[in-house]
């Protein structure tokens, strides 16, 4: 099961408290809601190339309820929260989204 598909349904305000406590509340700057959902305002390849900021997107976006663009966005998210492969801050910010 992927990871994103354990998240709990989150409120966007609950979604910004857990983005702006891990120090990623920029991340909302870059999702809306339209009549489907939560969506990115631009490509991921356009917000960032960064690993760590793209999992934090794909957190808040599944938390949100789009978990197929969270799976698209960063497909491994079980491995950046593995300790051999991913980093405290990944790991930690998945810890939140999962509580």
């Amino acid at each position: 099961m992927s990871l994103y598909r354990r998240f709990p349904a989150k409120s966007y305000e609950e979604v910004s408290r857990i983005l702006t406590n891990s120090g990623h509340g920029g991340i909302l700057n870059h999702i809306r809601k339209t009549e489907r959902g939560y969506i990115l305002h631009k490509p991921i390849e356009q917000v960032s190339p960064l690993p760590t900021y793209q999992f934090a997107i794909a957190c808040a976006l599944a938390s949100l309820g789009n978990i197929e663009l969270a799976e698209d966005i960063y497909p491994n998210g079980e491995r950046i929260i593995e300790p051999q492969w991913g980093d405290n801050i990944s790991r930690n910010l998945a810890y939140e989204f999962l509580g």
